[in-house]
């Protein structure tokens, strides 16, 4: 009996489909899973929506109180001034100012004073000073005033003020000078209950020689003490 080969490719198609396999449906990403995974994973899933459910169902009761909190706490910050609605200046007080003088003199002190605010914002103050003055031309004293002083408070905390006193000063190494008349004007501002910042200027004149005289100018900070 004669036999006709194939052809090559016959040959080789045929193959290929005998050895083809068919092709399986692809399970779902949780059948990939062993069962007992399966059912941990289950049970996560019930637990978490079980938790969202409870978080939504207390914010819902508690949302609306804790914003009335909130807006209220806001509110309080905002009403809360930094001092006194009413500023006071009745009592003691101390500080330490700088200045400068006309004279090419340059001035460091301490100041301590007393106020007493009466009726219609109206301030009644004694205060004693005690610098130190470095002149340009190298000489140094120190320099003591005693000041009395009378303002009002145009505005909570603004004290415009006007002040005259007596003065003198002692050269280092050398004898007193004379007593000079002191007068001036200024305005004191509390940043706080306790601290203010005061600038001032002053006219100094000797009481023997009116004629001669010379202005500073200087600046406070003051603590008050409450």
């Amino acid at each position: 009996m004669h036999i006709t080969p194939r052809h090559p490719a016959v040959a080789a198609e045929s193959r290929s489909a005998e050895i083809r396999r068919p092709t399986l449906p692809r399970p779902a990403s949780h059948e990939i899973l062993p069962s007992g995974l399966n059912r941990v994973r289950e049970i996560l899933m019930r637990k978490l929506g079980i938790l969202a459910l409870a978080a939504a169902a207390a914010f819902a009761v508690s949302g609306p109180a804790q914003a009335t909190d909130l807006m209220e706490t806001m509110d309080t910050m905002a009403s809360t001034p930094m001092m006194s609605d009413e500023y006071d200046w009745t009592g003691f007080y101390m500080g330490v100012y700088v200045g400068v003088q006309t004279d090419d003199g340059a001035e460091v002190g301490k100041l301590v004073g007393f106020n007493v605010e009466t009726g219609n914002n109206i301030v009644f103050g004694a205060e004693a000073r005690l610098g130190y003055v470095v002149c340009s031309g190298g000489c140094g004293f120190e320099d003591w005033n005693l000041i009395g002083r009378v303002g009002v408070d145009i505005n909570e905390g603004l004290l415009l003020f006007a002040s005259a006193g007596v003065g003198q000063q002692f050269f280092f190494g050398g004898p007193y000078d004379s007593y000079r008349g002191v007068y001036g004007v200024g305005l004191e501002y509390a940043a706080s209950d306790n601290w203010s910042l005061r600038g001032q200027v002053e006219a100094n004149r000797y009481f023997g020689a009116p004629s001669t005289a010379w202005y500073e100018a200087t600046i406070s900070g003051i603590w008050h003490l409450r």
